[in-house]
């Protein structure tokens, strides 16, 4: 008997490891998740929903790695889907109607080659040319503003202008602000997974990129975005809470303001 306890205490044993060894390495089922930074770990599916709560998109993963995606339209039919091979293949992101907003060449999990932006009636916006996971500058310079949700692949374009005629001048003002407030020519100022708003413009070659949460979260009157992060305001004005903020945070909201807003009234937005 002490022989069978024994045999069965060592194969409960192997069991568990192989178990766990199984578990660490990724394959088994039931695994799939991704951390604080995106990037996915184990296997499993992962599922991304419309506002309207239908289905957007399926994605099954194996080992971190993507194997199968499928699209769909908010009615259920199926807009397009890739079998992806060493993270290699076409991925697409779509509008709220479900028409196609986005077609992205991957390669080894990266953007590289040529991707295409579409309107909801099915009209090109842009092609924009990315190498190893980089969007390669325009020759043209350009300006964007968009809001984009918290919602994986959700995003409202605000203004879009390219080419630019005899802006030049407006283009170099607003560049040498930004590096003024902004020296490496960028903002992050929102949290992980939250919405927010972004410009970009381009020109001579160079680039910036500012992105903030204070235009989306501040549309409710009873808050505030400070330095900390968003906050309920709580008897005092948004102007009284950020006059007792961080100074230069401050001035960056300030500047981010004043770029968005040249650039909308410039172009009549």
């Amino acid at each position: 008997m002490r022989r069978i306890v024994a045999a069965v205490s060592i194969a409960l044993v192997v069991m568990g490891f192989g178990l766990l060894a199984w578990y660490l390495s990724g394959y088994m089922p039931g695994t799939f998740s991704r951390d604080k930074n995106g990037v996915p770990y184990g296997t499993g599916w992962t599922y991304y929903y419309y506002e309207s709560g239908e289905l957007m998109l399926e994605e099954k993963f194996v080992a971190g790695k993507g194997q199968y995606s499928r699209w769909f339209r908010p009615d259920g039919s199926v807009v397009a889907e890739t079998n992806w091979v060493d993270e290699s293949g076409v991925g697409y992101y779509l509008h709220e109607d479900g028409s196609i907003r986005a077609r992205m060449l991957y390669v080894n999990g990266l953007a590289h080659g040529t991707a295409v932006y579409f309107d909801t009636d099915g009209s090109v916006i842009r092609e924009v040319m990315f190498h190893e996971g980089h969007e390669a500058l325009p020759e043209a310079p350009y300006v964007e503003i968009i809001d984009v949700s918290s919602r994986p692949y959700g995003e409202d374009r605000i203004l879009r202008v390219e080419p630019l005629d005899d802006e030049a001048g407006l283009l170099r003002e607003l560049y040498d602000l930004a590096l003024k407030h902004f020296p490496d020519g960028t903002w992050v100022n929102c949290g992980p997974d939250s919405a927010y708003r972004q410009i970009v413009f381009f020109s001579s070659g160079r680039k910036i990129e500012l992105r903030s949460w204070h235009p989306i979260y501040e549309q409710e009157p009873d808050v505030v975005a400070g330095s900390e992060g968003v906050t309920s305001l709580v008897g005092e004005t948004r102007e009284e809470f950020l006059a007792q903020d961080d100074p230069k945070y401050v001035a960056q909201r300030r500047a981010f303001d004043e770029i968005e807003a040249r650039l909308r009234q410039h172009h009549g937005s």
